[in-house]
């Protein structure tokens, strides 16, 4: 500072109570007050020949380089797996019919997850789970199209019961892991009518039979 005699002065070195000390050192050697400026990680800096100010905030932070991959590590990724190493995670599957129905109880499994309840227990709350969201939100996700066929948002749907599951662990087990829910569509095979196959069966019995002459 001696020896460069600035006429503005911002720190940008250490921590935010190094950058204030710093500051001071500068106004001890003669830098006025209102020609310095701390600033933050996003601060920019306005300079004109007079002045020094605090311009607009940009987008800053620290980010997370995975050597393993290509690219940086996003937030939404970072507490995903924070979640994951601190709660665990739960996933379930389960089939649902063309009616939005569950043909079985749904398959979960448990990793990572320090719960002394009975697994039982877990899989009825997300047997619960899944047939509250096919009852509440079939209709707002499943739509037929003109040939006839069924078009299932069933990314929707799985988000339902995913939330909800959440929402259900969190009041009965004190801890939120992360859910992955798996639902997928069964065709559903309509019975032949009893009278249909009964008809059926006579059309076949009365047929007539060709008998070779022996010769």
């Amino acid at each position: 500072i001696a020896l460069t005699k600035p006429k503005f002065f911002v720190p940008v070195h250490g921590e935010h109570r190094m950058l204030v000390q710093h500051c001071k050192t500068a106004q001890s050697m003669g830098v006025p007050p209102e020609h310095m400026i701390v600033i933050d990680n996003g601060d920019t800096v306005e300079l004109t020949p007079e002045s020094i100010g605090l311009g607009d905030r940009v987008t800053a932070g620290i980010e997370l380089v995975d050597t393993s991959r290509t690219g940086l590590v996003d937030g939404k990724a970072l507490k995903e797996r924070q979640q994951l190493a601190e709660d665990g995670l739960v996933s379930l599957s389960a089939l649902v019919n063309s009616q939005g129905q569950l043909v079985d109880a749904p398959t979960v499994h448990l990793r990572g997850v320090v719960t002394s309840a009975d697994p039982r227990r877990v899989s009825v709350w997300a047997q619960k789970e899944v047939e509250m969201a096919l009852d509440n939100r079939w209709a707002d996700y499943c739509r037929r199209l003109p040939s006839g066929e069924l078009d299932v948002d069933w990314v929707g749907l799985q988000a339902e019961v995913e939330v909800g599951m959440q929402r259900r662990l969190k009041r009965e087990l004190q801890c939120v892991p992360m859910i992955l829910c798996t639902l997928q569509s069964v065709p559903s095979v309509a019975a032949q009518p009893a009278e249909e196959d009964n008809r059926m069966r006579r059309r076949r019995s009365s047929a007539p039979i060709k008998v070779g002459a022996k010769l």
